[in-house]
């Protein structure tokens, strides 16, 4: 079947049943605090929730075109992303607050010199480094044994500092998660809200980072549990499922009708207590004392 295609205001030709549309993030005309936001990614209006804002760069969505009846035009909607951006800033980061022997100024000639080949380098041509730094051979082999010991999680931690997570924060999730620690934080990213210190803003970017879905169960009632302390803390002591389920929305972008079996099942687990529930079970449940 040929492709339907239609040519935007912008000059940009689209295949409007495309699931994917890739190309360079030119402009941010609105954004919220929960990362939602409208776009121009290569010459298409594009929606959705973005923690990663990097002008200029490629970005790869996965979604669907939607019409813009107001506007005559069409919209990309997207569900997910990746992003290509010059990671040198992470590595940096991480070479500072980490390596050994590097401070500030050892470690920005590295990555000005090698770019994203930076930590390959380190762990694999100390005798390079040696030189082009002109110290030791012997200083440069523990730096490239310091490299080839983290080298299970120094992706993640670089990805990690680039997006602005702190030294004290990143080390927390190392010593959670252990080796590979991507691999294992993908399984249930949100567990990472009852670590003191990650609130759900902190982990939504991080799980945006390693790619888990804006639908993930976990994030959705991290989510729904997030917009009850939210509203609580604007002083309300009962709050109705609908406002909680929007609050939840806001946050997320994610259909309603998707929150709301989450919310039902947190309370069927008795992490929620709802008005049709007594105190005293509530409290039986949850091992409470009060």
């Amino acid at each position: 079947m040929p492709a339907k295609t239609v040519k935007l205001k912008s000059g940009v030709t689209v295949d409007i049943e495309s699931t994917q549309h890739a190309g360079p993030l030119t402009a941010v005309k609105f954004k919220k605090d929960n990362g939602w936001c409208i776009t121009t990614i290569g010459g298409v209006g594009c929606i959705g929730t973005l923690h990663e804002i990097h002008q200029g760069a490629i970005y790869h969505l996965e979604g669907q075109f939607v019409e813009n009846t107001q506007y005559s035009t069409w919209d990309f909607k997207f569900k997910s992303y990746t992003v290509n951006v010059n990671t040198t800033n992470g590595i940096r980061e991480l070479l500072i607050k980490e390596c050994p022997g590097l401070g500030p100024s050892l470690a920005n000639r590295l990555v000005t010199k090698f770019q994203s080949q930076t930590l390959k380098v380190i762990e694999t041509e100390p005798g390079k480094i040696a030189d082009f730094l002109k110290i030791g051979f012997e200083d440069a082999s523990r730096i490239s044994e310091w490299a080839k010991g983290q080298a299970a999680n120094l992706d993640m931690k670089q990805r990690l500092y680039k997006i602005g997570i702190t030294q004290g924060k990143v080390k927390k999730i190392i010593d959670l998660y252990g080796m590979n620690a991507e691999q294992k934080i993908k399984k249930d990213c949100f567990d990472l809200t009852k670590v003191h210190g990650f609130g759900f803003k902190t982990v939504a970017q991080i799980a945006d980072l390693i790619g888990v879905p804006a639908d993930d169960p976990g994030r959705l009632r991290a989510a729904l549990k997030y917009s009850i302390d939210e509203l609580s803390n604007e002083g309300h002591s009962c709050l109705h499922c609908n406002d909680v389920i929007r609050k939840a929305f806001e946050l997320t972008a994610v259909n309603q009708s998707k929150l709301k079996p989450h919310l039902q099942s947190l309370l069927e687990l008795h992490e929620l207590i709802s008005e049709h529930e007594p105190w005293d079970e509530y409290k039986k449940t949850n091992n409470l004392s009060l």
